[in-house]
């Protein structure tokens, strides 16, 4: 018998991340940082405050797994962020870095993004051990609790408005329908009954307090027909394709379950495509889905300016304006006129290049048109302190990233 080697066993390496790493967030909820499906290595961002007035420390729960409330997934380790500067609760702005290779190990970083220090990040991790089994259980478990899952997120999420407007002492009958919704969902859970229909009447529910409408025109659906993996209801194929030689474990699962943000694999590649260009994009971006879904009165206004702000940088960036005036399809007129943002978005695109079709050209014009319909919209709401309706920003924050996504498919760097 041949002796055992006293090499190391080699370390499995990942092209794209065979799981979720999540954090756990208020209400139980798991928030997503890096999707199952992610090319890697990959770095995400995300802003931490505090709770309370002069917390010094903040604790972070982090998670591995598909499902979407956190005591369904592993605990991977905590990460606690220590020496924060007294100030008054929300105030401090912490920025975490979590930096995930293609082993899959994961490392901590934090900054206070106002004074720049470094923030001691200190990570106690439960060595868990990566395998392929456990890969598998993981997915295995959430394709089979799918629907059961989704109820108790839509039940968790509803808790959460119905705990803010306790706190608020706004409590309304659309507070006393959504309590009775969430018990008859319950109610459903306990007694394994039907759970889909009970389940889309409490999302919906959640998604839009008025009638729905389409108040732009004709674009209501303009974003969901170009880029129909933005759609916050359904899910379609991942945004990278990988070879039938590679493991199904490294393959995002499709799904049809409604959810109240877009969780799409067109996110992760918005996400690392922001990332590439700057770190403060896709800080801006999951900032603006957190400040809609906060709700505070002031967050819808936050989330609509945030996603603005976040694509004129974009496009000032990847297209300046002395280079659009360069470009050979660039006709200029006799007086000098403004470098609209489909300009920008054509040359972010195709640079010097015409090859852009005019088809491809006229829905690039129609969905900036749109999306300034849709803001100034938006702006004179919050001008005239009208209160903003979740459903009109959310479609705002689709158009815009509906927008990211075509930029991020076609960029040529």
């Amino acid at each position: 018998m041949a002796p055992k080697s006293d090499k190391p066993r080699r370390e499995h390496k990942y092209e794209y991340s065979p799981v979720t790493f999540s954090i756990e967030t208020k209400g139980d909820i798991a928030t997503p940082l890096i999707r199952r499906g992610t090319p890697l290595p990959s770095k995400r961002n995300q802003v931490f405050s505090t709770a309370k007035d002069n917390q010094q420390s903040v604790e972070i729960n982090i998670l591995l797994g598909e499902r979407p409330l956190a005591k369904h997934n592993i605990s991977i380790g905590k990460c606690l962020l220590k020496d924060i500067a007294p100030a008054k609760s929300g105030q401090p702005e912490i920025r975490v870095t979590f930096d995930v290779n293609k082993s899959c190990d994961l490392k901590v970083q934090a900054l206070d993004t106002k004074s720049g220090r470094t923030i001691d990040a200190a990570f106690q991790s439960s060595q868990i051990k990566f395998t392929n089994a456990l890969v598998q259980k993981l997915v295995s478990d959430a394709q089979q609790n799918e629907v059961r899952d989704d109820a108790e997120l839509a039940i968790a999420e509803a808790n959460l408005q119905v705990q803010a407007d306790q706190d608020k002492n706004t409590v309304t009958p659309r507070t006393r329908k959504m309590e009775q919704l969430m018990a008859a969902l319950g109610t459903a859970l306990m007694e394994g009954a039907p759970l889909i229909e009970k389940t889309r009447e409490l999302r919906f529910f959640l998604a839009d307090d008025s009638t729905p409408s389409l108040p732009y025109g004709g674009f209501g659906d303009i974003f969901q027909t170009f880029f129909p993996s933005m759609s916050p209801v359904k899910q379609t194929k991942p945004f990278t394709q990988q070879s039938a030689s590679q493991s199904q474990l490294h393959k995002p699962k499709e799904s049809a379950t409604p959810v109240s943000t877009p969780q799409t694999h067109t996110t992760a590649l918005i996400q690392n495509f922001l990332e590439q260009v700057s770190p403060d994009l896709e800080t801006k971006r999951s900032g603006a889905w957190q400040a809609l879904e906060s709700a505070t009165q002031d967050g819808p206004a936050q989330a609509a300016y945030s996603m603005r702000e976040l694509l004129s940088q974009l496009l000032d960036t990847l297209a300046p304006e002395a280079d659009i005036q360069k470009a050979p399809w660039y006709k200029k007129p006799q007086k000098d006129p403004p470098v609209t943002r489909a300009m920008r978005i054509r040359y972010a695109m195709t640079g010097t290049s015409d090859v852009e079709s005019e088809s491809t050209l006229s829905l690039t014009n129609g969905m900036c048109e749109a999306v300034n319909s849709m803001y100034s919209k938006l702006s004179a709401q919050t001008h005239s302190q009208t209160r903003l309706k979740i459903s009109e920003v959310r479609m705002y924050l689709n158009a815009c990233e509906a927008i990211i996504g075509l930029i991020a498919t076609v960029h040529k760097p």
